[in-house]
């Protein structure tokens, strides 16, 4: 890097997203330095190297960027030489199931070496390890076609063949396994979302359930009608991945539904077939409703320390329940807090308790979470109390006693206090 300017300059090299060119990250720098020092800002041939890994299965734009200080400078010169990317081949695991006894033999062989056969340099070596991870025998191409790893086996369960290359080569190989007897593990399902037992609001269902299979699956045995909801196949699915499954989930009503997958119905790369899978949700569009009140439309309520219970039809989510959900507004005396409140999940029954409560007219609001409202909150419920006095010797009676009918977002007894 040369040039003749009197301020130093600024080297960077950016990994940039391509399609806002916003920066990701700096993975190196440098300036010419004090201009005094390195006058003609001749810094020679810099080296260095960075990892990207953290860029893995992303498009990136690798961006060399050189700041000049000046509005107006002579000339300038950069040269860039031996840019390489290169990664490191990540190691080939392969399991294998097996017996005490079993006498093991593993056969690599290098695909196409030789005259008027595609380029293959692959240099690769192989290890044997036992169920507890020991490696129990290994062996290395040096120079030959194929090479053979021979154990008989010591311990029943899993065992991994560990196939690499120590000098940064590629190429095709195939590895086989013969003497064992073990049973090949389980193909079965091992994570979906939802999940077995999640509960979904109207505006918070998903449109995809998502199935996480414990091997690489056979894409030729996936059908969109291998999942069902509720006895009806489903229309359409995505492969995600080897062992990930999208599957698309019909407009589905308020309830319990059921998902399955019957046993066989897929199969994976060992030609196992998919153990019988079954998982539930729910969808509860209906907002939590009040069943009973401590005090009823038309009551007469004395005027100082007040406890008020009111329970549920369901659980509420209690993990933000606090006195910030509850409020008490008096006409003439303003927001009152209860003093103390308690929620039992077991019988979901709200208790507040207020002290010394004037006479007034009051309007006592149980907030609900901010819309969309998350199942099993607080439904909004408004109650109205109003002024004992003496010129409301005659209250107003009763519309309707609770817990006969349940409330609904704005429903207003009425009392005094």
């Amino acid at each position: 890097m040369t040039f003749g300017a009197a301020l130093a300059r600024d080297y960077e090299v950016q990994i940039r997203d391509p399609a806002t060119n916003a920066v990701l990250e700096t993975v190196f720098s440098f300036t010419t330095g004090d201009p005094a020092i390195t006058p003609v800002g001749d810094t020679g041939w810099q080296s260095h190297t960075a990892d990207l890994s953290t860029f893995g299965g992303q498009t990136v734009r690798l961006t060399f960027r050189e700041q000049i200080p000046e509005s107006f400078t002579g000339p300038a010169q950069i040269e860039f030489d031996a840019i390489t990317l290169f990664y490191e081949p990540a190691d080939d695991y392969y399991r294998i199931e097996a017996n005490a006894g079993d006498p093991l033999t593993i056969e690599v062989t290098i695909l196409s070496q030789g005259q008027g056969k595609f380029f293959n340099n692959l240099e690769a070596s192989a290890e044997l390890l036992d169920p507890s991870g020991v490696v129990v025998a290994s062996a290395s191409q040096t120079g030959q076609t194929n090479f053979t790893l021979d154990h008989t086996a010591l311990q029943t369960g899993t065992y991994s063949v560990r196939l690499f290359t120590d000098n940064d080569t590629s190429g095709e190989y195939v590895l086989a396994v013969n003497g064992h007897t073990g049973l090949p593990p389980l193909f079965e399902v091992i994570a979906t979302a939802p999940d077995h037992g999640d509960l979904f609001a109207e505006l918070s269902q998903p449109a995809q359930m998502v199935l996480n299979l414990s091997s690489s699956v056979l894409v030729a045995s996936v059908e969109s009608a291998d999942l069902t909801i509720d006895g009806t196949p489903v229309t359409g699915v995505t492969i995600v991945d080897s062992d990930t499954l999208s599957f698309d989930l019909p407009l589905l009503t308020e309830g319990i539904h059921n998902a399955t997958i019957a046993a066989g119905a897929l199969t994976n790369l060992q030609n196992t077939p998919l153990e019988a899978f079954a998982s539930s949700f729910t969808f509860d569009f209906t907002a939590p409703r009040i069943i009973d009140s401590s005090i009823q439309d038309g009551d007469i309520v004395t005027a100082g320390p007040l406890t008020y219970t009111v329970q549920f039809d369901e659980e509420l989510d209690s993990t933000n329940l606090d006195v910030t959900d509850m409020r008490l507004v008096g006409f003439l005396s303003g927001t009152h807090t209860p003093t103390q409140f308690s929620y039992d999940s077991g019988t979901s029954r709200l208790t507040l308790q207020y002290e010394n409560l004037p006479e007034d007219r009051f309007t006592l609001i149980l907030i609900s979470d901010s819309w969309p409202m998350p199942i099993s909150l607080l439904t909004n419920f408004q109650a109205l109390l109003q002024k004992a006095s003496t010129k409301a010797e005659n209250p107003k009676p009763p519309i309707w006693p609770w817990p006969s009918k349940k409330t609904g977002f704005g429903a207003s007894p009425t009392f005094w206090l």
